[in-house]
C-alpha cells in the first residue's frame, strides 16, 4: 500500500507539472519576452559607471538627454529607477554588457536557473518535512501549478522575485541547520529586492539570530561601496535616497495592499502607511508569539505572507506565497484529524488565491483585454478577501501550540 501511495503522488506530481507547462505554453503564445527589471537595472549601472548617481536622473536634477538609450522615445522620460545600492554593487558585472539584447539573454537564462533552483529546493524542504520522495514531488509541482501565474509573470518581464522565493526555502534549510553564515549570504539575496528583503529580518531579529543578520549586513554594506565609490557619495546617502525614490502614482488597487483597493479615494501616503503599519505589525506579532519555534519554515511564513501587502506590490512579489502554500501543503499530508486537514486545506487555498490577483494583473499590465467595470469591482472585493484571510490564518497560526504546526 505505501508503494501504491507512493506512486499516485508521483502520477500527481507527472499531471500537475504538465498542466502547469501547458498553461506556462498558452501563455507564452500570447506575450513577449520583456527583461524589464534586468533591464533597468543594466541601465542604472551603466549611468554608475559614468559617474552619474541614478537618483540624480530619476529626480531630474541631473539632464541625460545625450543618452538616447536610456529616454523613452515618446515621452522624452528617463527609462530608469533608482534603486538599493547594495543591489547595484552585485549585479555590477552585468554593467559591462554592450547591447541590451545580452542583457536579456542573461535575464532569460537566469531567471531559467533560479526556477530549476525554487523547484529543487520546494522538494528539498518538503522531502525533510514529509519524509517520502513521492509526497514531496507532488507538493513540489502542486505549488508551481498553484503559482504558475506569478512564475510565469516574473520570468516574462525579468523581474527578481523567482530568485527571491529560491532564496527564501533556501534561508530556511540554512537557519534549521544553524548555517548562520550561510544564512546570512542567503539573506543578501532577498535584499536584491529590499521590499522582500527587509521583512524577512522581522523573524530573524525575532528568532534572535544575530549573526545571519550581521553577516547579511556586512555584505549589502560591502556591496553598496563600489556603486559609492563611482558617484562619491556614502553608501548611507545612496540607502537614505530610497526614501524619496517612490512614484505615489503607481499606486492602484493592483499594485499595493489591503489599503490600497481604496487608491482611488485616499491619498496615497496614506494608504501606504496604512498597509504597512497593519501589515509589518501583523507580521511582527506573529512572528513573536512563533520566536521559540525551532520550525524555520513555520516563522518565514509570516514574512512571506504580507509581501504583497505591506508596499508597492505587482504580480511578480505573489512569488513569495510559495513560502506559505508549501508549508500548509506539507502540513496537510502530515495531518491527523479532519479538523487539522480542514485548516491546511482552507489555508492553502487562501495562499492559492493570489492567482485570482495574477490573472487579473497579466489582462490590465498587458493592455489588450480590459474587464467591464462591474467584474473590476468584483476582483477587488475577491482581493480584499483574499487579503483579510492572509492575515486571519496567520493569527490563527500564532494562536497554535507548538505541536499543531
Amino acid at each position: 500500500m505505501p508503494a501504491l501511495r507512493d506512486r499516485r503522488y508521483w502520477l500527481a506530481a507527472a499531471l500537475s507539472l504538465l498542466l502547469a507547462a501547458g498553461i506556462a505554453a498558452l501563455l507564452a503564445s500570447r506575450y513577449d519576452f520583456d527583461a524589464g527589471d534586468w533591464l533597468l537595472r543594466w541601465r542604472e549601472m551603466r549611468l554608475l559607471r559614468s559617474g552619474v548617481d541614478p537618483f540624480d536622473v530619476f529626480t531630474r536634477r541631473v539632464q541625460i538627454s545625450g543618452v538616447v538609450s536610456l529616454l523613452d522615445a515618446e515621452t522624452g522620460d528617463p527609462t530608469i529607477h533608482n534603486y538599493a545600492p547594495w543591489t547595484y554593487g552585485f549585479c555590477f558585472p552585468a554593467a559591462f554588457l554592450d547591447h541590451e539584447r545580452r542583457v536579456a539573454t542573461t535575464a532569460a537564462v537566469g531567471n531559467t536557473f533560479a526556477l530549476l533552483a525554487l523547484a529543487g529546493l520546494i522538494f528539498t524542504v518538503a522531502r525533510k518535512r514529509t519524509g517520502r520522495s513521492g509526497p514531496a514531488a507532488a507538493i513540489m509541482a502542486a505549488a508551481l501549478l498553484l503559482d504558475v501565474f506569478p512564475l510565469f509573470w516574473t520570468f516574462t518581464v525579468g523581474n527578481f522575485s523567482i530568485i527571491a522565493a529560491a532564496a527564501a526555502f533556501a534561508l530556511t534549510l540554512a537557519l534549521e541547520r544553524k548555517r548562520d553564515l550561510l544564512a546570512g549570504a542567503i539573506l543578501t539575496i532577498l535584499m536584491l529586492k529590499i521590499q522582500v528583503g527587509t521583512v524577512f529580518l522581522i523573524p530573524l531579529l525575532l528568532g534572535r539570530r544575530y549573526r545571519t543578520l550581521a553577516v547579511g549586513g556586512a555584505l549589502c554594506f560591502a556591496a553598496a561601496c563600489l556603486p559609492a565609490w563611482c558617484v562619491g557619495k556614502s553608501p548611507l546617502t545612496l540607502t537614505w535616497q530610497l526614501l524619496f525614490s517612490g512614484d505615489p502614482s503607481f499606486l492602484s488597487p493592483y499594485t499595493g495592499g489591503l489599503f490600497s483597493l481604496f487608491a482611488r479615494h485616499l491619498p496615497a501616503p496614506a494608504l501606504l502607511a496604512a498597509d504597512a503599519v497593519v501589515s509589518l505589525g501583523a507580521s511582527g506579532v506573529v512572528s513573536w508569539r512563533l520566536r521559540d519555534r525551532d520550525d524555520w519554515l513555520l516563522k518565514l511564513v509570516p514574512a512571506a505572507a504580507v509581501v504583497p501587502l505591506w508596499n508597492y506590490s505587482q504580480t511578480t512579489d505573489l512569488c513569495l506565497l510559495l513560502v506559505p502554500l508549501v508549508y500548509f501543503l506539507t502540513r496537510l499530508t502530515r495531518a491527523e484529524t479532519r479538523r487539522e486537514r480542514g485548516f491546511a486545506l482552507l489555508a492553502a487555498a487562501f495562499f492559492s488565491a493570489g492567482l485570482a490577483h495574477a490573472l487579473w494583473n497579466l489582462v490590465v499590465l498587458s493592455g489588450r483585454f480590459f474587464p467591464p467595470e462591474g467584474l473590476g469591482g468584483i476582483l477587488i472585493g475577491g482581493l480584499a478577501i483574499a487579503y483579510v484571510g492572509w492575515l486571519a490564518i496567520l493569527f490563527r497560526l500564532a494562536r497554535e501550540r507548538p505541536d499543531h504546526s
